[in-house]
């Protein structure tokens, strides 16, 4: 049975290989294109999770199962929910190179990402928020 969320929830995803790198997206409709992390809003009859991994696959071309997600956390905020998701990255074989809204795809280190000042600034927090769940899932950060 699917957990009713309510439908103007959001959802990031931290999708993550085992030696660090991060996969992440430049969308073109912002003024200043900043690379961000994927995600978007869940459609009416999906979880958090299966929206996690739809926006993932539709954005950068990644395949995780959303029963392979973990939710790093969850807020709500003026009638607003949003989820963080975090999965590990098994396989690039399936990475694009524009996601189905013309983003851009990109892969960097962890290190990397979060010290460019084109990354997200909201986004850079809460990937640093995230990173102990990272390391308990084994990830490799240099």
């Amino acid at each position: 049975m699917k957990k009713e969320v309510p439908y103007d929830a959001a959802v990031l995803i931290i999708a993550v290989s085992k030696d660090g790198r991060i996969v992440v997206v430049r969308d073109p409709s912002f003024k200043v294109p900043y690379l961000k992390l994927p995600g978007g809003h869940k459609e009416e009859e999906e979880s958090p999770a299966e929206c996690a991994s739809r926006e993932l696959k539709e954005e950068t071309g990644i395949k995780i199962p959303w029963t392979k997600l973990f939710r790093v956390s969850s807020r709500k905020k003026r009638g607003h929910s949003k989820y963080v998701y975090f999965g590990i990255i098994h396989s690039w074989k399936t990475l694009l190179k524009r996601g189905n809204d013309g983003e851009v795809v990109e892969i960097f280190s962890l290190d990397e990402v979060l010290n460019r000042k084109d990354f997200l600034h909201e986004h850079g927090d809460i990937l640093i928020k995230a990173i102990s769940c990272i390391k308990r899932a084994g990830v490799n950060i240099t």
